[in-house]
C-alpha cells in the first residue's frame, strides 16, 4: 500500500497542484492532509475546495483554527488579530470557514498492518512542533538528505529515552506538520514522518514538500518505506496572485519566506 501526506499547504494553489499532479503520477493509495490549508497564501478557498473535490482526509492546524475557531492570533490584540485575518476570512467564505472549523485534531488509521497517527503539531497542542530532541529521539539522514537530493529515504534509529508528547501514544507511525522541514527518523521502534510544508518550506529549499509511505505487506506491523520528495512549482505565479489579492501589507515577508524558504529571510 502507498499513501502520500501533505501538510502546511497554507493557501498556495500552484505549489498544491503540483503537488498532487506528482501524487497522481506515482499511483498512491491514499492523500491525508496535516492542516493549515490556509492563511499566508493567496488560494485559500482554492485550496480547501481541491481538498473537498478529492476527498482527502484532513485533520485540522493551527492557521485553521486562528480562521475558522478563534479569530484570534498569537501576540495580537484582538482588533490587530481580526484586521489581520480579514482578507483571508472573507475569501473562504462561511461553509469553508465551518468545514475548516470541524476537522478533527487528530486522525487514527491503519494501512496493512501499519497503525498510524495523523496530528498537526504534536498529540497535545497544534502549535508543539516534534523534533528529535523533543521526543527523545535521534536524527536520521531524512530531512537533509532529502532536501539536498529532492528524493530520499529517512532513516536512522533514535536514541531512545523520554518520549515526552509522545506519552500514551501506541502507533507505529506518528505523521506531523506544523514546523516546515521534512524530517525521518525512528525511536524505540516507530517512525517518526514530517512531511515537510507544500506551500511554504522552512529548510532552504522553495520546492514544495511532502511524503510517500509505502507499507511492505506480509512483513510484519513496522516494515514501511519513507520517501521524502520535493516537487518544483511556479513560485513567481503565487506571488503575483499575493500581490493582485492585496496581501502584501499583510505580511511583507512573504515573497522572501517563500523564495528563500526560511521563516526569517536574510
Amino acid at each position: 500500500m502507498k499513501v502520500a501526506v501533505i501538510s502546511d499547504v497554507h493557501g498556495n494553489g500552484p505549489a498544491l497542484e503540483a503537488v498532487l499532479a506528482d501524487i497522481d503520477r506515482r499511483g498512491v493509495d491514499a492523500v491525508y492532509c496535516l492542516g493549515d490549508v490556509v492563511l499566508q497564501g493567496p488560494h485559500g478557498a482554492a485550496c480547501v475546495d481541491r481538498l473537498r473535490e478529492r476527498g482527502i482526509p484532513t485533520v485540522r492546524g493551527n492557521t485553521d483554527r486562528y480562521l475558522a475557531v478563534d479569530g484570534a492570533v498569537p501576540n495580537l490584540a484582538p482588533g490587530e488579530a481580526d484586521a489581520f485575518l480579514r482578507p483571508w476570512r472573507e475569501a473562504l467564505g462561511p461553509e469553508r470557514l465551518a468545514w475548516l472549523g470541524a476537522l478533527p485534531e487528530r486522525l487514527e488509521v491503519r494501512w496493512g498492518e501499519v497503525t498510524a497517527l495523523l496530528v498537526h503539531g504534536s498529540p497535545r497542542s497544534d502549535e508543539e512542533p516534534l523534533l528529535p530532541f523533543s521526543t527523545g529521539g535521534g536524527t536520521g539522514p531524512g530531512g537533509g538528505a532529502a532536501s539536498a537530493a529532492g528524493e530520499g529515504a529517512g532513516g536512522g534509529e533514535g536514541a531512545g529515552g523520554s518520549q515526552g508528547p509522545l506519552t500514551s501514544v501506541s502507533a507505529q507511525l506518528v505523521l506531523f506538520g506544523h514546523h516546515h522541514l521534512q524530517l525521518a527518523w525512528r525511536q524505540e521502534g516507530r517512525w517518526m514522518v514530517g512531511p515537510g510544508s507544500v506551500g511554504m518550506p522552512f529548510d532552504e529549499d522553495p520546492r514544495a514538500a511532502y511524503v510517500l509511505i509505502e507499507v511492505r505487506e506480509g512483513d510484519g506491523p513496522g516494515a514501511l518505506d519513507v520517501t521524502l520528495v520535493r516537487v518544483p512549482y511556479d513560485l513567481e505565479a503565487t506571488l503575483a496572485a499575493h500581490r493582485e489579492a492585496g496581501l502584501a501589507d499583510h505580511n511583507p515577508l512573504y515573497p522572501e519566506q517563500l523564495r528563500q524558504a526560511r521563516l526569517r529571510p536574510r
